[in-house]
């Protein structure tokens, strides 16, 4: 039990001074971090810090990979166009709405695609946008 009551006080750092000077060096050593204001953020941002550079290289040729992939759909007609072909189709199902006429939309957007199901409910927009592209603008197909 006085163990317990010591290591209580310890982690509570409700030490005086001469009952510090009894402790033995571990325990006095788990006092001054006791007393470390905010020391658990701190520890975890210093093993972030330690690890940051070791990952970052781990991952650096799929960052490269992604970032080349974005540069190549910023700069690409073809996906540009696809766009604008999303953005008319979404135009022309939202007319009479307060959607109607929209000048753009969030790019979440187009992972929400194949949620837009079809009256027949067997086939959605994205198929509807597929076989749209494929047999009427094949020359945007492949971007």
């Amino acid at each position: 039990k006085q163990w317990y009551q010591r290591r209580v006080a310890i982690t509570a750092g409700r030490l005086l001074k001469d009952e510090h000077d009894e402790l033995c060096t571990a325990e006095q050593f788990a006092f001054m971090l006791a007393n470390i204001p905010r020391i658990e953020p701190r520890l975890q941002a210093m093993v972030f810090k330690k690890k940051f550079f070791e990952e970052a290289k781990e991952i650096k040729p799929d960052l490269t990979y992604v970032i080349a992939a974005c540069e190549e759909l910023k700069t690409s007609e073809k996906f540009g166009k696809c766009l604008e072909l999303i953005l008319l189709i979404g135009n022309y199902m939202n007319s009479g709405s307060r959607n109607a006429e929209s000048y753009g939309f969030k790019l979440n957007f187009l992972t929400k695609l194949q949620n837009t199901k079809a009256h027949d409910n067997r086939s959605n927009m994205l198929h509807f946008l597929a076989n749209l592209l494929e047999n009427r603008y094949p020359q945007w197909v492949n971007f």
